[in-house]
């Protein structure tokens, strides 16, 4: 069975890229909410299907080693400027959630760890939102038991809006790139969040490093 699990930092693209997948790739089934891939019952539940596609965002751990036990397993690691990630909040309700920069930099520091791992994609954030189609052929070519059924432009056509994507994604909409470098009209929050996290130096070594 292809499985196909997207990870990645919060606020970075994986309910995005979760639905791209589900909408534009032929999956026999794909979790319409996050699934971790160390939950035993999903995995025992989906046994026997042909492929199957999931999220959760923190699942960072031992990845190593189940990419040794399942030679058809393929992790995406959705990466975004910091700056941007923790600059983008989610809204629940009344409920606002910001991400830290210390939760950033810990699963980027994981993320290093597989980077030279086959099977571990890295898709950055910014190039998906600038040219879909370009990062859909890249994930094409590095899973090639994907069968394309849609092109990633045109996903929200054949989506079907839920409360994880008006959540999520602010609403069902075309792909764009307004919210890159969006940082900027929110200084005093990214301020904050570096003062919180104190290490200016690897705030900025690591976005030099990124591009």
């Amino acid at each position: 069975m292809l499985r196909v699990h997207i990870i990645g930092g919060s606020r970075s693209g994986t309910t995005l890229m979760m639905q791209l997948m589900g909408a534009c790739f032929d999956f026999e089934a794909y979790a319409t909410r996050e699934t971790s891939i160390f939950c035993l019952k999903t995995e025992k539940s989906i046994k026997g299907l042909r492929s199957f596609c999931s999220k959760h965002p923190v699942d960072i751990k031992n990845l190593k080693l189940l990419l040794k036990l399942n030679k058809n397993l393929h992790f995406i690691y959705m990466l975004r400027d910091p700056r941007d990630a923790v600059c983008s909040c989610l809204r629940r309700g009344d409920e606002i959630t910001w991400v830290s920069l210390r939760m950033w930099f810990y699963k980027y520091k994981k993320m290093c760890n597989y980077i030279e791992c086959d099977r571990f994609h890295v898709i950055k954030y910014e190039d998906l939102v600038t040219d879909p189609q370009k990062v859909q052929q890249h994930i094409q070519s590095k899973i090639t038991a994907l069968n394309k059924t849609a092109d990633f432009i045109d996903f929200y056509k054949h989506v079907v809006p839920s409360v994880t994507i008006n959540e999520n994604l602010n609403g069902l909409r075309k792909i764009d790139s307004n919210s890159i470098g969006n940082w900027r009209n929110h200084m005093p929050v990214l301020l904050a969040r570096m003062t919180e996290f104190g290490n200016i130096e690897a705030i900025a070594n690591t976005i030099i490093m990124l591009g």
